[in-house]
């Protein structure tokens, strides 16, 4: 769960518990007015507790404002990093497609060139060979 999910987790949390703690004072509060006061006493009550309430309210509305600028900031920072971030793989990845690229054409040119060296090696082995046999050949002939 990444850090903005588990803040809207925290505040509705936090607002679910608001909310049922203001119901049940409310609640209390109409019971005990029903009980012991009149009811004009009552009517007094509730309109406190509306007022409470719309403290609360307004409250809550606050803090959630202020966390909506958080994770607002939070997602533009989190934006702006990834974008660098794919900046400089994409930099990488030019780069190195530059350098396989220098190896592959310096493994082709050291390839050509040692099949030329090993193929004039070859060549002049062979000479060697075929020479070598024509002087055995010239110095252990019988027609003397």
């Amino acid at each position: 769960m990444n850090q903005e999910s588990l803040q809207t987790s925290i505040l509705a949390a936090v607002a679910v518990v608001l909310l049922l703690r203001t119901i049940m004072l409310a609640a209390v509060l109409l019971f005990i007015v029903k009980a012991l006061k009149p009811f004009e006493q009552l009517i007094a009550n509730a309109c406190e507790t509306l007022r409470v309430m719309k403290r609360g309210a307004e409250r809550l509305e606050f803090a959630v404002a202020q966390i909506e600028r958080s994770v607002q900031s939070r997602m533009e920072h989190a934006d702006s990093l990834a974008g660098e971030v794919v900046e400089r793989v994409y930099a990488q990845a030019i780069a190195a497609e530059k350098l396989i690229g220098h190896l592959l054409g310096t493994l082709e040119k050291a390839t050509a060139e040692i099949e030329r060296t090993l193929s004039r090696l070859f060549r002049e082995g062979h000479a060697l060979n075929a020479g070598v046999r024509a002087a055995v050949g010239t110095l252990f002939s019988r027609h003397r």
